[in-house]
């Protein structure tokens, strides 16, 4: 048969995964956040950096940071994430 999870657990631990990814988003300084808008946004690491005027490199390095903080193994999954966290709106992606 089917389990079910009463309604208040349920609801306590999508509120506990909330504030975790919230957490996370937290740790990310301005300027990972607005890589990762721009990502999000569907930019290469080339027009990022030239619309930032920082080095592919420093991109590179700004979503791979990101990643590792909000747990992402993937560019896909760094915008999900941030947008599971809050970090992110519709709007913001866009534009």
């Amino acid at each position: 048969g089917e389990r079910y999870i009463p309604l208040a657990f349920a609801l306590r631990l999508a509120e506990e995964y909330r504030r975790r990814d919230a957490r996370k988003a937290a740790l990310l300084t301005p300027r990972e956040a607005e890589v990762v808008k721009l990502v999000a946004r569907g930019g290469s690491n080339k027009r990022i950096a030239a619309t930032l005027a920082i080095s592919i490199h420093t991109v590179r390095a700004h979503i791979r940071s990101a990643s590792d903080k909000l747990g992402a193994g993937s560019r896909i999954q760094v915008v999900t994430k941030a947008m599971q966290a809050g970090l992110l709106t519709r709007q913001d992606i866009i534009g």
